[in-house]
């Protein structure tokens, strides 16, 4: 078997290419070691990886050392009924009743979906979309209570289509400190620094 460190359980593309993108810099920035990982994604999305993250980690679970990362949306998860922590917490129950100590599990979970990443830094996203359409940016606040709303608001605005591609890019672009200032990103971004940290700059 790989000896691998590290293996990243995603829900959907976007979410893969945005975090993905997201720890490729941290290592490319010292702040994260470099380290043997995996990005897999469950083609069933967020209710399955909810409901059962080891149908698609089966091959992994059995490593004795390997961390696990699952990332996934809040809504459409099919635990919108419970808090974003009792869902992490359901979830990191499956993995330890299958043998993967909590200590060596993180779930995070984009509350109410991903788009949520993008509030901390919503005045650089704007100015990202309009310099692809060579226009000044425009003024659609955030919604902090419905960020995928603004989202596509935004989208419309620059007469732009979403798609994982877009999210590897803003992901490439945007400010990782002010990142971090999210809830789920911060949470990512300290654990992996705990278990992967290197001296650099943050």
């Amino acid at each position: 078997m790989e000896d691998l460190e590290l293996v990243v359980l995603f829900a959907d593309a976007d979410a893969q290419r945005f975090v993905t993108k997201l720890i490729e810099r941290g290592i490319e920035r010292r702040c994260l070691r470099p380290m043997k990982w995996r990005q897999i994604r469950d083609p069933m999305h967020d209710p399955r990886v909810a409901r059962d993250p080891t149908a698609a980690l089966s091959l992994f679970l059995r490593h004795p050392t390997c961390r696990f990362v699952v990332v996934l949306d809040h809504h459409g998860s099919g635990g919108e009924s419970r808090s974003r922590e009792s869902l992490e917490s359901d979830v990191a129950d499956v993995l330890a009743r299958a043998g993967v100590a909590k200590e060596r599990t993180a779930v995070i979970v984009f509350e109410p979906e991903l788009e949520s990443a993008l509030v901390p830094v919503w005045d650089l996203v704007l100015e990202i979309l309009a310099r692809k359409r060579g226009v000044p940016p425009a003024a659609i606040p955030p919604d902090e209570g419905d960020p995928k709303g603004s989202w596509e608001r935004a989208l419309r605005a620059y007469q732009l289509k979403s798609g994982s591609a877009l999210f590897a890019e803003l992901a490439t672009s945007l400010s990782l400190p002010r990142l971090k200032n999210g809830s789920a990103v911060g949470r990512l971004a300290a654990c992996l620094l705990r278990w992967f940290g290197a001296e650099g700059e943050a």
